[in-house]
């Protein structure tokens, strides 16, 4: 058969598996244990199946050798992970490179200067960014942490400052995976309950809703069996914690985005119509990925309809609603105000605010219905950010776009202060 032909009958089953989900209700069923769970915002993957395999990073994605004998194998990104205004890519020869925001070293270089170029961050495990603070977390499963340390979740005792992965600071012991907000830090544990420290404000380290700093782990009420850990992108304590049969999710949940309608500080709640969840991401809105390929969000500002997301308005979609306009993918993510997603043809769309160019493409619009991006090739990964959003390609490249106040694009300010169109981040 030739590949043209392969290539229509592809799109026609997708077609119809597509159409065959939508039909059906708005919610999902649980599915088996040998659902995948893909990358959150850290840098590894992992299988849901047992907790060994949630502990050890998977192997390289399809597109990378099993060994690279160039330089220029070697360079090529196999993860991408995109914090709030930082980005990072780990590449083929073991390497991570970083840009963008640098306030509290997170970069490692010992300094606080802006990172518009980016620069090689020393090896570690696995990475997880939060907005002041960021962790890794050894093959002994223990978390260490470094930076702004606003709400002492360093144990400093005082708004300390850890300039990098070198001076980090050893917070728990046999954890399996974190999420790291703005003063609060919560970690799935190898008994797959979540502890937290931190900030405790609306429920944000998911025991207490009563503000306060609590200095020693503090266990997630109610939540259990879990492997994995979803947080906002902006530092507003919204969390969730997830398998491929249950997921809970608390703290700051504005605008029905756990179903709550207009209310602040939701304990930690079982939500039934997101079991099968292979990802999930949190900002304005909480989106998940089913085993179908489906993007379902709720939150404020969803048009259902077209499958926008209208930014600061009343509408309010308050269960997971299947995002209409965008076809089954393999991966997404939300950041402000914007959702992307990589289809099964490699091609990214995104939806929402585009005032500073965060959807990619040169549309004046401020929000936008679902729409394809323009990459030089085959897309495997996205992340969102604050104001940006890259993806990782086949090919082992990084292309950015969105605004750039901090050097998320990988280039200076100065030199691009935001861009509509994808560009091309580059490392030695």
């Amino acid at each position: 058969m030739k590949s043209t032909e392969g290539r229509t009958l592809y799109r026609r089953a997708l077609g119809i598996l597509s159409g065959l989900a939508l039909s059906c209700a708005q919610t999902v069923n649980a599915v088996g244990d040998d659902a995948h769970v893909d990358a959150g915002r850290d840098l590894g993957r992992f299988e849901d199946a047992t907790v060994e395999d949630a502990h050890a990073d998977a192997s390289p994605p399809r597109d990378v050798t099993a060994q690279c004998d160039t330089a220029e194998c070697g360079q090529r990104a196999i993860n991408l992970h995109v914090g709030a205004y930082l980005a990072q890519a780990r590449l083929a020869d073991g390497r991570t490179v970083g840009w963008g925001w640098n306030n509290a070293g997170q970069l490692g270089q010992g300094d606080f200067h802006l990172g518009p170029r980016p620069v090689a961050i020393p090896p570690e495990s696995r990475l997880f960014l939060g907005h002041s603070i960021d962790c890794r977390i050894d093959p002994d499963h223990s978390l260490w942490c470094w930076g702004l340390d606003i709400a002492e979740v360093l144990g400093t005792r005082q708004r300390a400052v850890d300039r990098g992965p070198t001076t980090a600071r050893l917070i728990m012991t046999g954890v399996v995976d974190v999420a790291v907000g703005d003063g609060i830090l919560c970690a799935v544990r190898e008994d797959l309950h979540v502890d937290c420290i931190g900030t405790s404000d609306n429920f944000s380290i998911g025991s207490e809703g009563n503000p306060g700093i609590y200095r020693i782990p503090m266990r997630v009420n109610g939540v259990a069996g879990v492997t994995r850990m979803s947080q906002s992108t902006s530092p507003d304590g919204t969390f969730c914690a997830f398998s491929a049969r249950e997921t809970y999710c608390w703290g700051r949940a504005h605008l029905g985005l756990f179903g709550d309608g207009v209310r602040y500080g939701t304990p930690p709640r079982l939500l039934p119509s997101w079991a099968g969840a292979t990802r999930i991401d949190v900002d304005n809105i909480a989106c998940s990925l089913d085993a179908m390929g489906l993007v379902g969000c709720a939150g404020s500002g969803i048009d259902r309809f077209t499958g926008a997301i209208l930014g600061f308005t009343a509408r309010s979609a308050q269960v997971r609603t299947i995002m209409q306009g965008l076809p089954p993918m393999t991966d997404f993510a939300v950041g402000g105000y914007t959702l992307c997603g990589v289809d099964y043809e490699g091609a990214v769309w995104c939806t929402g605010n585009n005032q500073a160019g965060q959807v990619g493409v040169e549309m004046s619009e401020t929000w936008l219905p679902p729409r394809r991006v323009s990459l030089v090739g085959v897309a495997e990964q996205v992340g969102c950010g604050m104001v940006s959003c890259c993806a990782r390609l086949r090919s082992g490249q990084v292309w950015c776009w969105g605004e750039n106040p901090y050097g998320q694009l990988g280039r200076p300010r100065a030199e691009l202060a935001y861009s509509f169109v994808p560009v091309r981040v580059t490392w030695e």
